[in-house]
């Protein structure tokens, strides 16, 4: 393109620097005007990258970002407008200052229509007034991009509103509705024609009087202080169905940062609550069946005690007693017997075998006795009976039983009794499973609990056994647990397992 005019090569001011205004590229075919402009450019603190080609500038333009494109519109490869649309096909965000030897208003037009930010005749180029330009275009084109992107984020945000599950709306500073979102309509029962322009305190009717103030005081919250945390109030809907609603209310600053609006985001939460409290009952009725079924269990446990407390007594007692007196009579018919007679010499042995029999038998009665009810339990307490079991379980099984109770603070008889049954299981199944040499049983007592634990050195669990898989141990478990208590099994060092009890006082 034509060169410029030497008169026109006026710089402006000498020496006044301002700040850096970056890459600039310069799309320039004419090598005279390019010097031009990097001279005039020169005290404006800018990198210049020139082209002379559009080719060879939307190479540069591919590769580098720039702050700006200072372009002619006389190229070898491109003349007049097409060269705007050229360059912005490739740079679409980059501010654009077309530079024309022709001063045609309507060509500047087109410029700016096509995308350009500015329009400089060469003929009015100077140092100052170039990098203003090129500062203003790029200005602009900052704000044009904020303004798309907030254009953008406004559509999305509306779009994210307009599809949201809950009741979303915004109302001035008299409460008057300004805008109302479809599930609003949905939740509400109101239209968005009807509910805009309405007071909101006059469409949102509350149940009740604390629900109202609940709903206001909440609004003028938001209007005040900008912020409110969730609250729950029970609103009617259109057609009078009750509403538990989830609120959460916020202020809306305008541009100068003033209050002037209130937003609201309202979630129905009628169904989970209700879903909730029949959850509740439902839990509340399982604790009374549970607290009914311990307390049947109890029965029961207190029963069979009882009825075996009974029957003890009475093998013990009365069946003891005949078998004392038969052994008596046996013993009886044997003095009276003479030595040496013919008979003597065929019932004495007789009697003799007799005897022998009936003492096993008691013998037998009495283990049977015990081990239905062993009387030290109710007569001598848990102490002594822990100790009369660790020696029937050494007599029994041939093994060692060390035995140490805490004799301080002893529980009271029903307990002490579910801790001597849950002894006595805890024993059988050592014998059963667990190949021990030794056993140890502990009764101790702490301010919160009394504790019971029986630890072997046998061969322990292969895996800690799950609640319910013997019923050894879920009797051993409903015992403690009508007292509150729990059973706890754990392995034992070096070998062996350990297996607790703890009720708390």
């Amino acid at each position: 393109m034509n060169g410029l005019l030497a008169g026109d090569r006026d710089n402006g001011p000498r020496g006044h620097q301002v700040e850096d205004i970056g890459p600039i590229l310069l799309v320039e075919d004419n090598p005279g005007d390019a010097d031009f402009i990097e001279e005039i450019l020169a005290d404006q603190r800018s990198q210049l990258i020139h082209a002379a080609s559009l080719s060879r500038a939307s190479e540069i333009l591919r590769d580098i970002a720039v702050n700006a494109i200072l372009l002619d519109l006389g190229l070898p490869d491109g003349n007049g407008i097409e060269c705007v649309h050229a360059i912005r096909s490739v740079a679409s965000d980059a501010p654009i200052v077309v530079l024309t030897g022709l001063d045609e208003e309507r060509l500047a037009l087109q410029c700016l229509e096509a995308g350009a930010q500015d329009y400089i005749p060469k003929s009015d180029l100077k140092g100052t007034s170039l990098a203003r330009a090129i500062r203003y275009a790029a200005a602009r084109t900052r704000e044009a991009s904020e303004r798309s992107r907030a254009e953008q984020l406004r559509a999305l945000l509306a779009g994210i509103v307009e599809a949201s599950g809950d009741a979303v709306f915004s109302g001035g500073p008299d409460g008057t509705i300004t805008s109302w979102n479809p599930a609003a309509e949905r939740i509400f029962g109101y239209s968005s024609a009807e509910a805009i322009g309405t007071r909101a305190h006059d469409l949102l009717r509350a149940v009740d009087v604390e629900n109202a103030v609940e709903q206001r005081g909440v609004l003028a919250v938001a209007l005040q202080d900008g912020s409110v945390g969730e609250h729950e109030i029970t609103l009617l809907a259109r057609d009078g169905r009750q509403m538990t609603l989830s609120m959460v209310a916020f202020g809306l600053p305008d541009a100068e940062g003033t209050i002037q609006q209130f937003g609201a985001i309202c979630r129905d939460v009628t169904e989970k609550r209700r879903q909730e409290a029949q959850m509740r009952a439902q839990f509340e009725m399982l604790k009374i069946r549970d607290r009914q079924m311990r307390q049947l269990t109890a029965r029961l446990n207190t029963v069979r005690e009882e009825e075996q407390k009974r029957i003890a007594r009475e093998v013990h007692d009365e069946l003891g007693q005949l078998l004392t007196a038969l052994k008596m009579d046996v013993w009886w018919m044997n003095r009276k017997l003479e030595a040496g007679t013919p008979l003597a010499d065929i019932l004495v042995p007789k009697l003799n075998d007799a005897s022998e029999l009936i003492e096993a038998t008691i013998e037998t009665v009495r283990r049977i006795a015990a081990e239905l009810r062993p009387s030290a339990l109710d007569v001598l307490g848990l102490a002594a009976a822990v100790e009369d079991e660790a020696r029937r379980f050494e007599m029994r099984t041939g093994l060692s039983a060390v035995c140490r109770v805490d004799e301080s603070d002893l529980p009271p008889p029903e307990i002490a009794t579910a801790f001597f049954r849950v002894l006595q299981e805890m024993l059988t199944n050592i014998i059963r499973h667990a190949q021990a040499s030794c056993i140890r049983i502990d009764f101790t007592t702490t301010q919160e609990d009394w504790r019971l634990s029986v630890s072997d050195d046998g061969k322990g669990f292969a895996e800690i056994p799950k609640e319910g898989a013997s019923l050894g141990l879920l009797g051993m478990r409903e015992r403690v647990e009508l007292f509150g208590g729990s059973i706890r099994i754990a392995p034992n060092s070096p070998t062996g397992a350990v297996v607790s009890a703890r009720v708390p006082k």
